[in-house]
């Protein structure tokens, strides 16, 4: 079982898992250039 499935096991919660994609203003995918950009 992944970390995150047995911390929601662990509070009660039922597992649960989201996927999530950064997007640059011309709608492609960012890379670590354009993260590191936004995180600054």
């Amino acid at each position: 079982m992944s970390l995150p499935l047995e911390l929601a096991s662990l509070t009660g919660l039922g597992p649960a898992g989201i996927i999530v994609e950064i997007l640059n203003d011309d709608g492609t995918m960012a890379r670590l250039p354009d993260l590191i950009k936004i995180a600054a």
